[in-house]
């Protein structure tokens, strides 16, 4: 590991990651003292979604992170739809109307949030775990589920989602879904 002043000088991609990481986490904490928080939601998933496939590009290459970033994006959605459907894997919810364009009942900007996580959680899981997969998807796995259960309860109280039953977690039924988060996590890995 590299330290000081032999380090490798920062590449673009890495600092605009940084500087696109910065920018939301502005966006972020300017959400939270908003009177109508709501509005800044797809500035801060855009941001989020921007600057892991910079980071990712940064690593690999613009066209991998590209594709990994799409097809995030497509599992995230697909679980989705399939979710506001049949209740599986998560359980029984409905996306309420605050959010929108919607395709299929299903908030764009929902399935960009997976995008932009599952590169993330990869990310994270990737630096704890380089070379064992299982411990990987596991790290993945349970980087998702921790950005859920931060997540969830918070669009519950802003109405961007409804659970058909209340949950034990803050209103939420997040908690009780694990055998969901590990599947779109091993989906996820398995598209980066």
């Amino acid at each position: 590991m590299r330290l000081g002043w032999d380090a490798p000088a920062p590449r673009p991609l890495g600092l605009l990651g940084a500087g696109l990481l910065a920018a939301m986490v502005a966006a972020q904490v300017a959400s939270g003292l908003r009177p109508e928080p709501i509005r800044l939601t797809s500035v801060v998933v855009v941001l989020l979604a921007a600057s892991a496939v910079a980071f990712l590009a940064d690593r690999r290459s613009p066209g991998r992170a590209a594709g990994a970033f799409a097809a995030t994006v497509a599992i995230g959605y697909a679980a989705e739809w399939v979710g506001i459907r049949t209740g599986v894997p998560f359980g029984e919810y409905s996306y309420t109307s605050v959010l929108r364009p919607q395709a299929g009942g299903v908030p764009v900007i929902v399935a960009a949030a997976w995008g932009g996580m599952g590169l993330a959680a990869h990310a994270v899981a990737t630096a704890i775990a380089p070379r064992n997969r299982v411990a990987r998807w596991a790290a993945g796995a349970a980087a998702l589920t921790a950005w859920d259960l931060f997540l969830d309860p918070q669009m519950l109280r802003l109405g961007l989602w409804t659970w058909a039953d209340e949950g034990p977690y803050r209103g939420s039924r997040s908690a009780t879904s694990p055998d969901g988060w590990r599947c779109r996590s091993w989906s996820c890995w398995r598209s980066t």
